[in-house]
């Protein structure tokens, strides 16, 4: 389950950093590096991934987070923002064991976030990305 919870994590948290605010839609790359006590040394490696946002993620980034964080199983999402700051709050209860997430996504210009995402369950796991605009095509 933790790890099925991981994966889910990750693919929020790496499509999260493009769609926090206002930013220019097309391709966005971003960089992560996971900590965590248990985590396997191979998860723990930087990586680098390319995503697509499109016009109407990049003018409805709320709507957005929230399906990701519904397609992935969490409920209980909630949103606030603060100047360049969006905080996200979720949990999942599923097949026995309580994950949590917290997100904070920092928009530096229209071309540039950073996010901090920690999840909470048997471990606690941290992910720091930074992510970048690209390309205007995907």
């Amino acid at each position: 389950m933790l790890r099925n919870s991981l994966l889910a994590t990750l693919l929020i948290a790496a499509s999260i950093p493009a769609w926090a605010f206002e930013v220019k839609p097309g391709l966005w790359e971003t960089t992560s590096i996971m900590e965590g006590d248990q985590l396997p040394a191979e998860l723990r490696e930087e990586t680098i991934d390319q995503h697509c946002m499109t016009a109407e993620e990049a003018q409805n980034p709320e709507s957005a987070i929230r399906q990701d964080f519904n397609e992935a199983g969490f409920t209980n999402v909630d949103l606030s923002q603060s100047d360049d700051t969006i905080s996200a709050k979720a949990s999942n209860s599923s097949a026995g064991q309580n994950v949590e997430i917290e997100i904070s996504i920092t928009k530096h210009s229209d071309e540039h976030t950073s996010s901090r995402s920690k999840v909470m369950s048997s471990e606690t796991l941290v992910t720091t990305q930074e992510s970048r605009w690209i390309a205007e095509d995907c």
